[in-house]
C-alpha cells in the first residue's frame, strides 16, 4: 500500500501507512512481520535518498535471522531474501 501511495504522489500518506504497519507488526507475535516493517522503512529511507542508512537498516534486519536459515521454512527464506 505504501509503495502505491508513494507512486501516486501521496508521500505523506505512504509514510503514514509504513508507520502504521510497523506499529501493528511490533505488537504482533510474528518477528517476520517486524522485519517486513523494517524493509518498508528502508524503502522510505531510499525515497529520501538516505542510501547508506537504508543499507545499514536492511543489513541489520537481514542479519537478525541469518542463524535461522539452515532449516528455515519458505516464509523465513522469503523475508530474508527481501532484505538483501
Amino acid at each position: 500500500m505504501g509503495q502505491v501511495l508513494s507512486k501516486l504522489g501521496h508521500v505523506d500518506l505512504a509514510s503514514l501507512a509504513v508507520d502504521r504497519y510497523e506499529w501493528a507488526a511490533e505488537r504482533s507475535v510474528d518477528p517476520l512481520a517486524v522485519l517486513i516493517g523494517h524493509y518498508r522503512q528502508a524503502g522510505e529511507l531510499i525515497s529520501a535518498a538516505a542510501w547508506d542508512s537504508a543499507a545499514r537498516f536492511l543489513e541489520s534486519s537481514r542479519c537478525s535471522i541469518e542463524d535461522q536459515l539452515g532449516g528455515a521454512d519458505p516464509v523465513t527464506l522469503s523475508v530474508w531474501g527481501t532484505c538483501i
